[in-house]
């Protein structure tokens, strides 16, 4: 029995040891640093540069991305959704003697992002391309649309607040826009000919689908939340027929494909500057949803600390109250994250990640200090250094990103590598090896 329980007892004490995220004894001013080895660092050279996001995945999001964005830091982004409609059943009787009354497309609010009540012109198109549910797309791949409109929304601001009442029932804030009515009345008299054999044939042969984006040169400063999958998501066609008046959904559900696009014009920009090269190497980092700009940073003197044992490593993101964004009406982002870069600049998962996201980091810590509110981004890496440190991965460096990316419309102004007073900051503790 005492051998039993005294296994039992070392078993335990490994377990707590093995489990154990941080050094066992952390704090360095209860033992000198001296008598462990333990030494500690935030001098390390930090490069950074800002550079343009490739593409993002965008297909079969939960939240998709509506507008246009004019900003004199960002330059222009726009972003525009491509998604398909599917009947409710496969089976179709619309009646006889059919009129119709309307068609209107609604789409639900999830939120917004910058000041969206300034007006924006909304327009709506006919897809002219299949979409694929088990394809996959990213952010910059265009669909062919018809030439023709079937739909505008001019000078348009959203009501996130109200509901929707209508004839039959009442909705969640939404999107609403009126389609055309001989396109329509079309579309309505090709289902009341009986021949859609299924809502796959419906999506094939007869609507592939539609496109809604904001018009690129009506000013927006705001981008609407939608989320196309939820109730009050529909085109909704309101028609008589021989026995009283009726409607039609065509729903947006889980079989219905989706993809969001994103586009960004920097001309004449501060980023364009940045990606230019003619500010202020290292100052300022920026970062910009929807595939737009992420800032990679370097370390390149790392390896110069010689061979050792990383304890802590912690890199510190600073946002500030800084002259570019004194009067911004944007939001800093609630979360940012960190891929590496490979070999080709394509972001790949960081090792730090896949410990637990409480561990990783990357929430927003505001810091409220005498002169200055500061937002804090803190991130834990010290796995991938090590690997750098050890030779067993290659160092191509890090991005800084907003998260997620493809579902928001965030973007970020903080201090870069040598910023006078918020530098981003790699912070080091570690163990020599003899």
């Amino acid at each position: 029995m005492f051998f039993k329980g005294r296994s039992i007892f070392f078993v335990a004490l490994l377990l707590l040891f093995s489990f154990c995220k941080e050094p066992v004894i952390s704090d360095s001013d209860l033992i000198p640093q001296d008598k462990l080895g333990i030494e500690y660092t935030d001098t390390l050279t930090l490069v950074t540069e800002v550079v343009r996001e490739d593409s993002l995945r965008t297909d079969e999001l939960a939240i998709n991305v509506l507008g246009s964005m004019n900003d004199a830091v960002f330059g222009k982004s726009n972003a525009s959704i491509y998604f398909q409609l599917k009947l409710q059943t496969n089976t179709v009787d619309l009646g006889t003697n059919l009129q119709l009354d309307s068609a209107i497309l609604m789409l639900q609010y999830a939120g917004s992002y910058g000041n969206t009540k300034v007006p924006q012109n909304i327009v709506v198109y006919e897809l002219d391309e299949l979409l694929y549910k088990d394809s996959i797309y990213f952010s910059n791949k265009q669909f062919v649309v018809k030439p023709t409109e079937i739909g505008r929304k001019n000078n348009f601001v959203p009501n996130f607040s109200d509901s929707v009442n209508t004839r039959y029932r009442k909705y969640a804030p939404h999107l609403r826009v009126k389609l055309d009515p001989t396109w329509a009345t079309n579309l309505m008299n090709q289902l009341g000919t009986g021949n859609v054999a299924s809502s796959e044939n419906f999506t094939t042969n007869y609507l592939k689908g539609l496109y809604i984006k904001a018009e690129e040169n009506a000013g927006g400063k705001g981008m609407a939340y939608l989320d196309l999958k939820a109730g009050s998501s529909t085109l909704l066609l309101y028609y008589k027929n021989a026995e009283r008046d009726t409607t039609l959904s065509l729903i947006i559900n889980n079989d219905a494909a989706t993809v969001s696009h994103f586009k960004h014009d920097y001309a004449s920009s501060v980023a364009e500057q940045f990606l230019q090269g003619n500010r202020m190497p290292d100052s300022l980092i920026l970062l910009q949803s929807l595939a737009g700009l992420k800032t990679k940073v370097t370390v390149p003197h790392l390896k110069n600390l010689g061979k050792i044992s990383i304890n802590k490593a912690e890199l510190m993101v600073t946002n500030f109250k800084n002259n570019l964004d004194i009067a911004s009406v944007f939001a800093v982002p609630g979360r940012l994250t960190i891929n590496a870069s490979d070999s080709l600049g394509k972001n790949t998962l960081v090792e730090d990640q896949v410990v637990s996201d409480s561990y990783f980091g990357g929430e927003k810590v505001i810091q409220t200090s005498p002169n200055n509110s500061l937002n804090k981004y803190n991130f834990n890496l010290a796995v991938y250094y090590q690997k750098v440190i050890d030779g067993s991965k290659e160092d191509y460096g890090l991005y800084i990103l907003t998260f997620p990316s493809s579902r928001i419309a965030d973007r970020l102004i903080a201090g870069g590598g040598n910023h006078s007073k918020y530098p981003l900051k790699l912070k080091l503790t570690y163990t020599k090896i003899n």
